[in-house]
């Protein structure tokens, strides 16, 4: 009976029905992924134009002079060098229109910057000199 060729083209004719069938199945549910996740990702909405008040504010931003910020940090530093002091307060003490122009992310990154350098140093979230300059002592 195995050796009937009949029987081996009537498996053959099976095994191909089932093949088309099969990728049939898989080509029809990979384009209905594809319709869903389309479908799901449209958006019905109009971009909103850029404000002309967010680009006069941009044009307005100035920024403070070269080197204002660490002036400004190690003023503050110096002055309240026994106890120290924390980012907001050494924010809070900016003088003058130029150093009104720094902003507290500039002196975060100041303040990180001269912690590696060694300029400054951190404890419990007051900030020191690491040395005072010879005008404090």
């Amino acid at each position: 009976m195995d050796d009937d060729p009949r029987l081996s083209r009537a498996f053959d004719l099976i095994r191909k029905v089932v093949a088309d069938a099969y990728k049939r199945g898989a080509d029809n549910a990979r384009e209905q992924i594809i319709q869903t996740a389309v479908k799901s990702a449209s958006f019905d909405f109009e971009p909103t134009p850029a404000s002309p008040d967010d680009a006069d504010l941009k044009a307005e931003r100035q920024r403070g002079p070269r080197g204002s910020v660490r002036q400004l940090i190690d003023r503050t530093l110096a002055k309240y060098a026994p106890q120290g002091i924390n980012v907001a307060g050494i924010y809070g003490c900016r003088e003058g229109s130029l150093e009104e122009m720094i902003s507290l992310p500039s002196i975060r990154a100041e303040l990180r910057k001269g912690l590696v350098d060694g300029r400054y140093r951190l404890d419990k979230g007051c900030w020191f000199l690491k040395t005072l300059p010879e005008s404090h002592r």
